[in-house]
């Protein structure tokens, strides 16, 4: 796994793999598998909703 990146109330996340499944594991202990096609889509989800978190940061400090 990789090392562990926290949430915004401090829960690690930490990603690996393992024949045909990613994992994901919330917490201590909390894991989730996923097909890899739907962990490469929720990778893309992430990456879009962060890009829209970013934009959305920028314009309401533009405001202020």
């Amino acid at each position: 796994m990789a090392d562990p990146i926290h949430t915004t109330g401090g829960l690690p996340v930490t990603a690996g793999h393992e024949v045909d499944a990613v994992l994901l594991e919330v917490g201590r202990g909390t894991k989730v598998r996923f097909d890899p096609d739907a962990a490469a889509a929720l990778g893309q989800q992430l990456i879009d909703e962060a890009q829209n978190a970013i934009h959305a940061e920028r314009v309401e400090r533009r405001k202020t």
